[in-house]
């Protein structure tokens, strides 16, 4: 881990209770509450986060489930069919069942009590519930694929996914349960492994002087 304080690297080996493997062993880290989460599995198939704080002593991990409620529960299921992340301070899971025994297409959880792992679900959405303005995509809502690639960084309502066919970057909004079409995807294998939300800051602006009364 690199320190910005002290500008060196430092290396931890943090011993874990149980074995476990990274999702992603390219993926970056979510950094929540203080401290970094990877996502993990571990114990035949449970899917979960591992928790690190660089700033808490003695150095240690901690292992926090993922929603026990949740309909992706097959240890052979897809990850690309889930989504992790901070969202306005706290840490959200969102899933896409798109199998027909799933009642629900979409799904999402927001961290209620963060000591305990204690997840509290915000909605589950029919796909028949969906609806567009984008009349290319209203003709696939029955039958389109999405992948979930990120939270909007800035609108705690809205949620991007990749829609496979027709190949659109989607949009949908949590509370009219709407999809958008946001753009086309530049690179269709790079885009859906690296997908990294930022604002972008504003540009700098001149303060004008004061003016001050020269008759004095």
């Amino acid at each position: 881990m690199f320190s910005s304080g002290t500008g060196k690297w430092i290396i931890y080996k943090l011993p874990c209770d149980i074995p476990i493997r990274l999702w992603n062993v390219v993926g970056h880290p979510i950094y929540c509450y203080g401290a970094l989460h990877w996502l993990v599995s571990y114990d035949e198939g449970i899917y979960g986060m591992l928790a690190f704080d660089p700033y808490k002593d003695p150095k240690s991990v901690r292992l926090i489930p993922l929603p026990d409620d949740r309909d992706l529960l097959s240890k052979y299921l897809d990850s690309s069919s889930q989504l992790c992340g901070e969202s306005q301070g706290t840490l959200r899971y969102f899933e896409v069942a798109h199998g027909r025994k799933q009642f629900y297409l979409f799904s999402m959880w927001s961290m209620k009590d963060y000591e305990k792992g204690e997840w509290c679900c915000e909605f589950k959405v029919r796909r028949s519930d969906l609806h567009s303005n984008n009349l290319e995509l209203s003709n696939w809502l029955l039958d389109g694929w999405f992948l979930p690639l990120s939270f909007h960084p800035l609108n705690p309502n809205v949620v991007y996914l990749y829609c496979m066919e027709p190949e659109h970057i989607v949009s949908y909004n949590i509370l009219n349960r709407r999809l958008d079409f946001a753009c086309k995807p530049i690179d269709r294998g790079q885009s859906l492994c690296s997908v990294i939300p930022f604002v972008l800051p504003r540009w700098p602006v001149l303060v004008p002087p004061i003016a001050t009364d020269k008759s004095k």
